[in-house]
């Protein structure tokens, strides 16, 4: 049963407007249908039958924040795109009934007794209300798949092939440089590469006497890694999620993540893990981008910040549990050219580093 007649049935079963909007599309967010119907109880003819804001329409928005709703006061972007949908839906269904308010779609007052008896005996509620609660299914269907959150790892699988082609345009070799050279890297140390994509960092450790653990989300960058370094021996590779890393607890000795954080959903929680993963004495380094304002990289590149603070920078080492934490500009740029807008980004780099040390 496909979430239109999941929806129609619940009206059918005699729920207002709203709770069928959110029984139809709460489960695939991790909302239940009977929360959903609980949580839209209270719309009803325009809001607890005041004849005000539809119970669809309401419902729409609902799902509307459950797709695209932000979970950190940082994430503008995300927070813009939700406003951005909303404003869109409340637009096209207007255009189709002229009107969100209960009251003006009826075209009775439901909010006094003898209005709602009258729509009663009008069959108002039957005639009128199931085609309103099918077309904000299909609107809200058409918004699901126009305004699907981005996805990095389907763009890195597209592009790992061209990828190493593709990053000499955006920054320099020196930023692997510079990062390497930070800390001391010791023979016999173990390396991970977090988001190693075709292995940039790799690539400035693969002759030292160290084992490297490759680790990305995307398949199609491994396979372009191994193939190209197909000759070394001190290197494995791992296919995990981002913030969900598949290393033991105080496995590795020193961790890198280039370009990486901008594609985690939870910066914070991401840095957490990858203290978690560090042995006593282990060091982070985290090279990536300055917080700027240039949006097509989300579109065109799917990051999912543009870049970040300092200070937020600071405080999530901070919460995290590392000591001597440093974060200070590499004086190196990160470079694109939209292909869709007449508009080229330049972005500072920072480097983030910490000490895990057990007191």
């Amino acid at each position: 049963m496909n979430n239109s007649h999941v929806a129609l049935d619940k009206y059918k079963s005699d729920f207002n407007c709203c709770q069928p909007v959110l029984a139809a599309f709460g489960p695939d967010f991790g909302l239940s249908s009977e929360l959903g119907l609980k949580i839209g109880c209270g719309f009803a003819a325009g809001i607890g039958f005041q004849g005000l804001t539809c119970g669809a329409v309401i419902g729409g928005i609902m799902v509307i924040v459950l797709m695209h709703g932000n979970t950190s006061e940082k994430d503008e972007l995300q927070e813009e795109v939700t406003y951005i949908v909303i404003k869109e839906f409340s637009r096209q269904f207007k255009d189709r009934y002229g009107s969100t308010r209960c009251s003006e779609l009826l075209d009775t007052d439901v909010s006094t007794s003898s209005g709602y008896q009258k729509a009663k005996s009008k069959n108002l509620f039957d005639k009128t209300c199931p085609g309103i609660v099918a077309t904000t299914v299909l609107i809200l269907n058409q918004f699901n798949s126009k305004y699907k959150p981005m996805n990095s790892k389907h763009y890195f699988e597209q592009v790992a092939g061209e990828w190493d082609i593709m990053r000499e345009t955006f920054f320099s070799p020196m930023i692997r440089e510079k990062a390497i050279s930070s800390i001391g890297i010791k023979s016999g140390d173990i390396v991970a590469d977090i988001g190693s994509g075709s292995g940039f960092i790799s690539e400035g450790l693969i002759d030292k006497a160290v084992d490297i653990i490759a680790i990305d989300q995307s398949e199609s960058m491994l396979t372009t890694m191994k193939k190209k370094f197909s000759d070394h021996q001190n290197i494995s590779y791992q296919l995990t999620e981002p913030e969900k890393l598949a290393l033991n607890d105080e496995s590795v000795d020193v961790a890198f993540a280039n370009m990486y954080l901008h594609h985690v959903e939870y910066p914070n929680e991401s840095i957490k893990d990858l203290f978690r993963i560090l042995k006593n004495n282990g060091k982070l380094v985290i090279t990536d981008l300055d917080k700027h304002g240039f949006k097509f990289l989300v579109n065109e590149h799917h990051d999912r910040w543009m870049g970040f603070e300092k200070s937020d920078l600071k405080k999530w080492f901070d919460d995290a549990g590392f000591t001597d934490i440093r974060i200070e500009s590499l004086n190196e740029t990160c470079r694109s050219d939209s292909k869709s807008y007449n508009e080229k980004a330049e972005i500072s780099v920072f480097m983030a580093s910490g000490l895990k040390q057990k007191t």
